[in-house]
């Protein structure tokens, strides 16, 4: 549905150095990070690896187009 409209994201990002040297006897602690977008968009994507983690914080106006069932992936 495509009737909201998303208005910014806030997403953590790992800035540290794990894993560390190679001669290290413990990874280093992670360095966390917030990073803030503005978008205005219907739709967002998020591409999140294996093993890894992620907080969003969404920004979103209700009700502001018109109802659609178009998948955020057709470009026609």
């Amino acid at each position: 549905m495509a009737e909201h409209s998303f208005t910014s994201v806030e997403y953590t990002q790992d800035i540290g150095q794990y894993p560390g040297k190679n001669d290290d006897y413990g990874s280093p602690n992670s360095e966390i990070q917030w990073v803030s977008k503005v978008i205005d968009n219907t739709h967002i994507q998020v591409d999140l690896p294996p093993g890894m983690q992620i907080n969003l914080k969404l920004g979103l106006k209700r009700l502001v187009n018109v109802p659609s069932y178009q998948d955020p992936w057709k470009t026609d």
